[in-house]
């Protein structure tokens, strides 16, 4: 939330020393219902980095995907 802001309004600004990495938490009908992101300053986010970020954001939705019936369709 914004300083001085309410709940649910956006900041106007956008912060250009954070990066992020994503992936999808799915539910049993293979549907994506939820994201799970990970926010990392950009000092941190290198090309050799990024890989191994993005593996752990999919393994952490994958945990959080198995518990609620979706099953990967690249089991490692």
């Amino acid at each position: 939330m914004p300083a001085g802001g309410e709940p649910g309004e956006l900041a106007d600004a956008c912060r250009s020393d954070v990066g992020s990495v994503a992936a999808a938490v799915m539910g049993g009908d293979e549907t994506p219902i939820a994201s799970l992101s990970l926010s990392i300053p950009m000092s941190r986010l290198t090309p050799e980095s990024e890989a191994g970020y993005g593996e752990t954001a999919s393994e952490a939705a994958r945990d959080l995907s198995a518990p609620i019936g979706y099953t990967s369709a690249h089991p490692e």
